[in-house]
C-alpha cells in the first residue's frame, strides 16, 4: 500500500500548502448538510483508495472542512467511483445499482451528520491547529520515508530483473526432437533431469501427446542432447 499512501500524504500536503486554513469556514459556514452534499458529488465518482484518503480527509479539516463531511468522504471515496458504478450496472441492473448508490449516499450522510454532532468542530480544529512538529513526528516522517524509499527501490529491482529476464528469454535458442517411447508423464520426468543437466540447456519441455521434448539454451550441442535422450531409454527420430 506504500504508493497509494504515498499519493495521500502529497494530495495532503498539497492541501495543506495552498488552499487557505479557512477555506470552508468562509464559504460554507457552519451548514454541515451542503458541506457534505459537495464531498459526496466529489467523492462518488472519483476513484480514492481508503488508505490514501485519510491524510487528504486530516489535511482537508485543517482547511475548515466539518468533520461529518470528512467521514462522508472517507465512506463514500473508497466505496465508489465511476468504474464501480459502470459495472455494477453492467451486471446486476439499474434496481441493484440505484440500491447501491443509495445505500452509499444514505449511509455516509447519516453517519457524517451523526459523527459531527457528537465531535464538536472547535474540539477538531483546536487539535488541528496545536499540533507541531516535536521530536517524536520528526522522527516518524523520517522513518515513514526510509520506507517507502526502501519499497520504492525493491519493487525497481524487481521491475529490472523482470526485464532482464524477458530480454534473455529471447536470446534463447529453442530446438524440438521428435522422441519414440514417451507415453506417460513418467517419462517426462525421466527425460527432463538427463536434459537439463547439460551444458547450455535453460528449460525442456516434453509433450507427451505429440512424443516431442522442446529444449531451450544457449549454444547447446545438438549431438549431447541425442545421446542424453538414448541414454534415458528412448529413441530420438531426428
Amino acid at each position: 500500500i506504500w504508493r497509494w499512501l504515498f499519493a495521500g500524504i502529497l494530495i495532503s500536503a498539497a492541501i495543506t500548502t495552498w488552499l487557505p486554513k479557512d477555506l470552508f469556514q468562509n464559504y460554507l459556514g457552519d451548514n454541515i448538510w451542503l458541506s457534505m452534499f459537495l464531498v459526496l458529488i466529489v467523492s462518488l465518482p472519483m476513484y480514492v483508495c481508503a488508505t490514501a484518503s485519510v491524510p487528504i480527509a486530516a489535511a482537508l479539516v485543517a482547511t475548515g472542512m466539518p468533520i461529518g463531511a470528512a467521514l462522508v468522504f472517507l465512506m463514500a471515496g473508497p466505496a465508489s467511483n465511476v468504474a464501480t458504478i459502470g459495472a455494477v450496472y453492467r451486471a446486476f441492473g439499474t434496481k441493484k445499482l440505484l440500491i447501491y448508490l443509495g445505500t452509499i449516499i444514505i449511509g455516509s450522510l447519516l453517519c457524517g451528520w451523526l459523527f459531527n454532532s457528537v465531535i464538536a468542530k472547535q474540539t477538531v480544529g483546536s487539535i488541528m491547529q496545536e499540533h507541531r512538529m516535536g521530536i517524536a513526528a520528526t522522527i516518524s516522517a523520517v522513518a515513514l520515508l526510509l520506507l517507502m524509499l526502501r519499497f520504492a527501490i525493491a519493487e525497481l529491482k524487481a521491475w529490472l530483473t523482470d526485464i532482464k529476464q524477458a530480454k534473455n528469454s529471447a536470446d534463447l535458442e529453442s530446438r524440438t526432437f521428435q522422441v519414440k517411447g514417451i507415453t506417460c508423464q513418467g517419462c517426462a520426468e525421466k527425460l527432463k533431469p538427463a536434459l537439463n543437466a547439460l551444458l547450455g540447456i535453460v528449460s525442456t519441455q516434453v509433450d507427451v501427446e505429440k512424443g516431442t521434448v522442446t529444449v531451450k539454451g544457449i549454444k547447446f550441442d545438438n549431438k549431447a542432447i541425442l545421446a542424453a535422450i538414448r541414454n534415458s531409454g528412448f529413441t530420438p527420430t531426428e
